[in-house]
């Protein structure tokens, strides 16, 4: 069992047309339409962010309590960025064929309780 998601913190006026776009952007994975250049400019925010939380205090005390009982865990972190490094454009593209299909989509919206205006649909 596996799990994709894409999120997005918007205004509730604009769920519509956010949720509309993020659709058709897994449609176009789906179709084979991205680039060597876009899927390099999405993959290095998240390798930078690898790096930087292992010079921070915050993430290795998440894994403290547990190091002793759960020598995979610290296998992972070893091996997460290569994770992101191995996967080229073809695997994409694979993958986003066989899951990122409108029969397997769900889409949820969640509103706070402190918002007054109109529901979209």
């Amino acid at each position: 069992f596996g799990l994709a998601s894409a999120t997005a913190e918007i205004a509730p006026e604009d769920f519509d047309k956010v949720s509309e776009t993020m659709m058709e952007v897994a449609a176009s994975l789906s179709a084979g339409e991205i680039s060597v250049d876009e899927l390099e400019r999405a993959r290095k925010p998240i390798v930078e962010r690898f790096d930087e939380s292992l010079e921070n205090n915050r993430f290795w005390l998440s894994f403290v309590d547990q190091a002793q009982t759960r020598q995979d865990d610290l296998d992972w972190i070893e091996a997460r960025k290569s994770y992101y490094g191995d996967v080229d454009a073809e695997r994409l593209i694979e993958l986003a064929g066989l899951y990122l299909t409108t029969e397997n989509n769900i889409i949820i919206r969640i509103l706070s309780d402190k918002y007054e205006g109109n529901i979209p649909n």
